[in-house]
Parts: structure tokens; C-alpha cells; sequence
């Protein structure tokens, strides 16, 4: 019985996925042809989830944090990405002589940063939310190694309309995009986790997002296909133990094996 389980979750799992990137690309496609807005191009991208979860009928799954008691973790997944970021930037700016391309940036931060925040609210609900539900009987690493790699794959479109910058040498950072996002998931994933819901991941994801378009840091050294990043989250992860589940998702999984 768990293994039909596991495989109509599975089943539903690639159902969203293909879903998700159809509508993603559609939905992109006609901002595109609207306007040349990028950041609502990037948000049309990222509508793409929510109307998938729409149609599997899958709102009901995603959780929310209770906000008196993760308020900490809140703060947290606030500030920690912006420290990161800053700090990439400096070491970039002053070690490397990376000069980013700050002055030519077009747009209000304020506007930016909004776009941005739902955006990444839009990409947590699935990835976070409705998928963290529907894998969980997986266990924790198959579940995040699932999420990691079709969250990944989801970006790739974006990447091809050009509209999701990847620094050159291409293949180099497009082989740094996937680890980092799949080292990512895992941090997302420790992060839901300690909160229960999708608000604490939403503004890790958003305030790393932030810090990366406010520096404009890019490149195979720095930036978020940069190897400082992978060795931020490698450490992050090794000083957490964010590989391990936490005594309360195993309970989540035997629920899910044996209840439902």
C-alpha cells in the first residue's frame, strides 16, 4: 500500500512539474509580449506555480508558520542572506577587483525587492509547500534531492529566453547554478522544517535574491552560480547537520506512511 502511495506522489509530482513549466513559460512568454518589464517578466514566470497548484486542487497542503512563535527564524531568513550577499560583494569589490555593474541598474530597489517578494512567495508555495506535503513519505533526503533537481530544471526556460542571467563561462556556471540550487533546497528544506510553513523559506529565498540584484555580483567566483556561494551552503549545511531530518518530519513521515 505505501509503495502505491509513493508512486501516485510521484505521479503527481511530474503532473506539477510539467504543469508548472508549461505555465511558466506561457505565462512568461506573453508578459514578454506586452511589455519588456523585467522583473514582471520574471514574476509571470513564477505565476506559473500557483495556477498549477490551482489545478491539482493542492492549496489545502501548503502550511503556514505560526509567526509569534518562528519570529526568530523570521528575522533570521531575513537578515542572514543580505550579510552573505554584502559580504560577497566586498570581497569582490576590494579581492578580486570585481566591479558589479551597480550604476546602470534601472529600477527602484523598493520596486525590485516587492517583485521579487512574491516571486519567491509563488516559488515557495510549491517547491516548499505543495511538494514538501506531497514527497514527505519519500524521506528527507530523496524528498529534497527530488525538489532540489525539478526546481532546478524549472529555471532552465527562464535561462534560454535570456531573461535569467547566467554569467559566462556558461557551462561552468550553469553546472554551479545546479549545485548551489540543489545545496539550497536542502537549507530551504531545513528552514521549513524548523517553522512549519512556507514564510521562512519565502524570505530566505527573496532576501538572497535581493542581495544579489541590490551588489549586482555575478560570475563563476561570486554571485549565486559563484563557488563562494557553494561553500557558504556546504558549510551552512555541515554546521546544522541540514542533511539530517529533525525528530518531528520523521513523525511527519510515519504519519504520512501509515496514516495519510
Amino acid at each position: 500500500m505505501n509503495t502505491m502511495k509513493e508512486l501516485q506522489a510521484l505521479k503527481k509530482t511530474f503532473i506539477f512539474f510539467l504543469l508548472a513549466t508549461f505555465f511558466s513559460m506561457l505565462l512568461c512568454r506573453a508578459s514578454i509580449y506586452f511589455n519588456l518589464d523585467h522583473r514582471i517578466n520574471v514574476l509571470a514566470y513564477s505565476l506559473g506555480i500557483p495556477v498549477s497548484i490551482l489545478i491539482l486542487g493542492g492549496f489545502k497542503s501548503i502550511s503556514f508558520e505560526n509567526i509569534r512563535k518562528s519570529k526568530k527564524w523570521l528575522i533570521l531568513a531575513t537578515i542572514v542572506p543580505l550579510i552573505y550577499t554584502a559580504a560577497l560583494y566586498l570581497l569582490g569589490k576590494y579581492v578580486i577587483n570585481f566591479t558589479p555593474d551597480t550604476l546602470n541598474q534601472d529600477y527602484s530597489i523598493l520596486y525590485a525587492s516587492v517583485m521579487i517578494l512574491i516571486s519567491a512567495f509563488f516559488e515557495e508555495i510549491g517547491w516548499r509547500g505543495y511538494l514538501y506535503k506531497n514527497l514527505t513519505r519519500e524521506g528527507w533526503f530523496k524528498m529534497n534531492l527530488i525538489i532540489s533537481v525539478l526546481w532546478a530544471t524549472w529555471h532552465l526556460p527562464a535561462i534560454f529566453y535570456g531573461g535569467y542571467a547566467v554569467p559566462s563561462p556558461y557551462w561552468v556556471s550553469m553546472g554551479l547554478f545546479f549545485i548551489n540550487l540543489t545545496l539550497a533546497s536542502f537549507v530551504l528544506g531545513w528552514i521549513r522544517q524548523k517553522t512549519g510553513g512556507v514564510l521562512a523559506p519565502t524570505l530566505i529565498h527573496a532576501s538572497n535574491n535581493i542581495g544579489m540584484v541590490i551588489t549586482a555580483i555575478s560570475g563563476p567566483i561570486i554571485g549565486e552560480t559563484g563557488i563562494l556561494l557553494t561553500f557558504l551552503l556546504v558549510a551552512f549545511i555541515i554546521t546544522t547537520k541540514a542533511w539530517r531530518p529533525t525528530g518531528f518530519f520523521e513523525l511527519q513521515v510515519l504519519k504520512e506512511k501509515y496514516i495519510g
